[in-house]
């Protein structure tokens, strides 16, 4: 995703509109003045997660224990492991616990899944206090002294900043707080004069931006906080999970550290910032503390796409494992075991719903615990069958399988100490392979730059629990960094299975042009990216064209992904068509072979405005649907919430199913399965009918969904021609004569809700790619569409014009050329010339 990096001073003031909230929704109170992706990469990797293993260690002073997050409750263990004791346990989600260095009291953040605030307890987990009330987001406490905290918060509305506060209801007292610069992540030196902190603050004397540029949370700075004066420690561009901590003899600075690629643990000198690294795991680490007699450091690590909390020497070597064994739990429980099945019997993988007598949700351990952003329900992935611990009293448990069957959902009464099981039995709603249609996601992320470490193991777990076929994984460039290319092979990864089909693919990221999805890849195309202020490709240089006639002459298919930033009612030209800026003249140079019109991330009614109007110049478009998901987020939508249905061969190849994505023969959906036939003809298809008078053509559609539709439309150039309305909520139909007096395209459309239970997009919606009509030898024609366009191709010419962002004439004249040739398409078909 990455939200098209060059674009950064033009976001900036553009973000405080409301048109470009598309639907990066949260439920969090925001937190940037950068446009949408920025709060949902922060929530996602900054935000205290729910994690079903050890999270955010803390010593207590003597060095005896150590304090820790798991399943959204604080926790103590003996460092060398065993029982661990439950300090909070109701609905609310806490972490980040924080050992006054009295040992008194532990500190730690309340998530509430709307605000966030810090509290405090006594050490024994008793008399439970808010510090802060603001009810906005507030975390990472850390003690300046035994009644004063410094932690990071979105408090006076600029943004993230470190903020203070005395213990015992005085008022937040601003540290670091600017408006066009994001502080973080702040930890005391031991005399509690300075902090260490991460801060975007440093600006680059870089052309075409006016504000600070960064891509990710800033460097490591140390700040005075008499003087409020701070100076670079270390100049790396960090991803969030840096908590640089100050050793106990104040000498140096451990902080995570991704410069090898991974998150590793590092040393830097406190005074120098040179650095020195501890860790060259494979797995990737998190959240170092270091013990009171600075001789060790805990962290956590995610080996094995699970949570494990170690201890090692504060100068490197290797590490111990602190091992959990029994829960000690607050109140009494008991244990549910849940097997799901198929309507057939056999083990079900499927998406899990679990909330416990408390309201709270659970997962069970070794799980990868997650929350939808756009709904706040918390869900995991699993294989069909697990045993959790739960609160006694009445525990509800649902399962979802995809699109194509029915969810299952029942409560059951946990009794303390005792054993419950339950089968949920998943019935099918549609067996759509048995006709040939297979569903698959054009555009998502295994890893980046979230917790879990995922794998394509994980990967395909999560595929099968969302009854998803083909998996379009693309190794991302997150900023400037390409997580998971290792993986690429160019042709099906060999951990896919039968009717499991996993490919890593390609996003190429243009900065000015707009981002696109490269399928069937057999060599991963360079540069990856381009117009991304501060890097090596900061030039608007290829141009999206050069990069699909590379991808073309291997034998690749591509198109535009998640394309505007606009809300519905709204026109890409408002913020001068910030997202898929090049798709039209790609699209008029005969160069796109599908769109994304579904992304759970932008506005499918702002999309396919755009689409009808090039289909109404007679373009032939297929849809496709890709989330744009990252599998290793903890807080984001699944793989497949959206995706596209492909009819195709059976059994099912990739190549086959990339064929028929080309050929048009799908259908897009959040939800509602959806057919659509015109005299008996699918998408894709292309009638001839005789020129002349008005002819009528059969229309037959239909929609079955397990959430709540409102309409079924039949959309005829890109006007509604007939409609069907729900009395049925989960079953509509039409079935009608259209006329049709001209070449053109017909469609269907399903429309329902927003924010449904299950619903992982903002609102319920479905469409088919066209069936084309041609009457005679007649063309489509829209003089109004031509004009649109034209009108487009203008601007942006304007705007390269008065761009400073290429390395040589030669890249502005190519770049150029490409929208100067489209125009000229456009302008010929408004018949006016």
């Amino acid at each position: 995703m990455n939200l098209f990096g060059k674009s950064v001073a033009l976001v900036s003031l553009l973000s405080s509109s409301l048109v470009l909230s598309a639907q990066m929704q949260t439920a969090y109170p925001s937190t940037t003045k950068v446009v949408g992706g920025a709060q949902m990469y922060m929530e996602s990797m900054y935000l205290p997660p729910v994690t079903t293993g050890p999270w955010s260690p803390s010593w207590s002073p003597d060095g005896t224990r150590i304090a820790f997050a798991m399943a959204g409750s604080i926790w103590t263990v003996d460092r060398n492991g065993g029982v661990a004791n439950q300090l909070t346990g109701d609905r609310d989600y806490d972490c980040e616990p924080s050992w006054s260095p009295d040992g008194k009291t532990i500190a730690f953040t309340r998530d509430t899944g709307r605000s966030i605030d810090i509290w405090e307890m006594d050490a024994d987990g008793n008399n439970l206090r808010s510090i802060t009330h603001a009810k906005m987001i507030s975390v990472d406490p850390n003690w300046l002294s035994n009644d004063e905290i410094v932690f990071t918060s979105s408090l006076g509305q600029h943004g993230l900043g470190l903020w203070k506060v005395r213990i015992g209801g005085s008022t937040p007292e601003p540290v670091a707080v600017g408006e066009s610069e994001q502080s973080l992540e702040a930890s005391p030196s031991p005399d509690g004069k300075q902090v260490v902190f991460l801060s975007n603050r440093r600006s680059f004397p870089l052309k075409g931006s006016a504000a600070p540029v960064s891509w990710g949370s800033g460097d490591i700075w140390v700040m005075n906080l008499a003087t409020k004066t701070a100076r670079i420690l270390v100049e790396e561009e960090t991803l969030y999970h840096t908590r640089p901590r100050w050793s106990p003899d104040g000498n140096n600075i451990a902080y995570v550290s991704n410069r090898t690629g991974r998150n590793q643990l590092w040393l830097a000198n406190a005074t120098t910032g040179i650095p020195a690294q501890l860790t060259r795991l494979g797995s990737e680490v998190f959240g170092p503390a270091w013990s009171p007699d600075g001789k060790s450091l805990a962290y956590v690590s995610n080996e094995g796409s699970r949570f494990h909390l170690w201890v090692m020497s504060g100068f490197g070597g290797s590490a111990s494992e602190v091992k959990i064994g029994s829960l000690h739990y607050k109140v009494p429980t008991g244990q549910l075991k849940v097997h799901i099945t198929d309507d057939l019997g056999r083990t079900a993988p499927a998406r899990v719903y679990l909330s416990g007598a408390d309201g709270k949700s659970y997962a069970p351990m070794g799980s990868f615990a997650r929350v939808s952003s756009i709904t706040n329900d918390h869900f995991f992935s699993s294989s069909g069958a697990f045993s959790v611990d739960l609160p006694a009293g009445q525990a509800t448990v649902e399962a979802m399988k995809g699109f194509e069957f029915k969810p299952a959902r029942k409560q059951i009464m946990i009794t303390a100490a005792k054993t419950q099981e339950v089968t949920l039995r998943l019935t099918r709603l549609e067996n759509l392979a048995a006709n040939g249609w297979y569903s698959g996601d054009t555009h998502l992320h295994m890893n980046y730059g979230g917790i879990l470490g995922a794998t394509p193991g994980t990967l395909l777990l999560e595929a099968a629990a969302e009854d998803l076929n083909v998996v379009n994984d693309f190794p991302t460039n997150f900023n400037n960094r390409l997580l998971d290319l290792p993986y690429f092979i160019g042709g099906v990864d060999p951990h896919s299975t039968l009717n499991r089909i996993l490919y890593f693919n390609e996003e190429f990221r243009a900065g000015f042009g707009g981002h696109m999805g490269l399928l069937n890849l057999k060599n991963y195309i360079f540069p990856v990216y381009n117009g991304f202020l501060g890097t090596p490709y900061a030039a608007d240089y290829p141009s999206n064209a050069e990069i699909l006639d590379q991808a073309h002459r291997q034998g690749a298919v591509a198109g535009y992904v998640h394309p505007y930033f606009t809300s519905k009612g709204h026109d890409p030209e408002i913020q001068d068509y910030f997202g898929a800026r090049e798709f039209p003249a790609d699209v008029a140079l005969g160069k796109v072979d599908y769109y994304d019109l579904m992304c759970i991330w932008t506005d499918e009614y702002v999309a396919a405005d755009v689409w009808y109007r090039l289909l109404n110049l007679g373009y032939h478009i297929p849809v496709a649907a890709g989330t744009d998901s990252m599998s290793d987020y903890w807080r984001a939508p699944t793989i497949g919430s959206v995706r596209v249905y492909v009819k195709t061969a059976t059994p099912l190849k990739y190549g086959d199913w990339i064929a028929g994505l080309k050929a048009g023969r799908t259908f897009v959906t959040s939800g509602p399965l959806l057919s659509f036939r015109v005299n008996n003809e699918e998408p894709g298809a292309e009638l001839h009918l005789s020129a002349g008078s008005t002819s009528k053509v059969h229309v037959e559609a239909e929609a079955r969904s397990i959430m709540s539709m409102d309409t079924l439309d039949i959309i005829q150039n890109g006007h509604v021609v007939g409609s069907a309305h729900a009395q049925d909520p989960t079953h509509l139909k039409f079935s009608g004569e259209i006329d049709v007096d001209r070449s053109g395209w017909l469609a269907a459309r399903v429309t329902g809700p927003e924010k449904q239970h299950l619903l992982l997009d903002s609102f319920v919606y479905a469409h088919t790619s066209p069936i084309y009509v041609q009457k005679g030898a007649a063309t489509p024609r829209s003089a109004e569409d031509a004009r649109y366009f034209v009108k487009w191709m203008d601007r942006v010419l304007r705007l390269i014009d008065e761009r400073n962002d290429f390395d040589t004439p030669e890249q502005r004249k190519i770049v150029e050329s490409v929208y100067s040739r489209a125009r000229t398409i456009f302008s010929r078909m408004t018949g006016e010339q």
